[in-house]
């Protein structure tokens, strides 16, 4: 969607919403699909675009405004669903710990060489 790592199945699955939707969308496919359904698909997507225009409009704001605190507000989301995304152990093997701190490391450098172009 609007942020790398985030998509809307994964926000869905958080919520436990992600089965739910599916059902749904798979009825609307298959024309076996009544009135409710129609209507929480419809607020759905209602809620989905509003929420997704609102969204950028505050993203562009605070980048303008306030990028550094934007980027490291950004950076740690993103960071932080890889704890949900990938399957950790509670015994990290010091690979895995050097790989995510040069992965961290990289994407560092890449956003300060981009901010030092634009």
């Amino acid at each position: 969607m609007v942020l790398p790592g985030i998509s809307g199945s994964f926000v869905f699955l958080m919520l436990g919403l992600y089965e739910f939707i599916v059902n749904h969308i798979s009825n609307l496919t298959r024309l076996e699909i009544n009135s409710s359904e129609v209507l929480n698909l419809f607020s759905l997507f209602l809620g989905i675009v509003f929420g997704f225009s609102i969204f950028v409009r505050i993203l562009k704001y605070g980048l303008r405004n306030y990028s550094a605190i934007i980027f490291a507000i950004l950076t740690g989301i993103i960071l932080a669903s890889l704890k949900v995304l990938w399957p950790f152990t509670l015994e990290l093997v010091l690979v895995e710990i050097l790989l995510l701190s040069f992965v961290a490391l990289l994407g560092f450098g890449v956003v300060s060489f981009l901010k030092k172009l634009g």
